[in-house]
């Protein structure tokens, strides 16, 4: 989060059914706009810590009976994108 000029937390309402499923899928929609803008990205999954505080929840306003889950900071990109490297995820289909 460190310099981002902006980062949104995504939360779920506490007793939805699958409240991981669906911030992923809210967050997977923002990257895949900012990257059709051209902007650069981080989706950040490490940020349970900081929303383990009561006090920072109060300062992001998240309101009762909903919990922060994941972050995303959105910024300009200072070089193009490099290609994944990662391949520790397989998709597959049926025609």
């Amino acid at each position: 989060m460190h310099n981002a000029p902006t980062v949104v937390f995504v939360s779920a309402k506490s007793d939805a059914t699958n409240m991981q499923a669906d911030c992923s899928a809210a967050i997977e929609n923002m990257l895949l706009a900012a990257e059709g803008l051209d902007i650069g990205f981080c989706w950040l999954g490490l940020v349970a810590t900081y929303f383990s505080v009561e006090e920072n929840l109060k300062k992001l306003h998240i309101p009762e009976g909903y919990t922060p889950l994941y972050g995303v900071a959105l910024g300009y990109k200072v070089e193009p994108n490099e290609p994944n490297p990662c391949k520790d995820v397989l998709v597959n289909w049926v025609k």
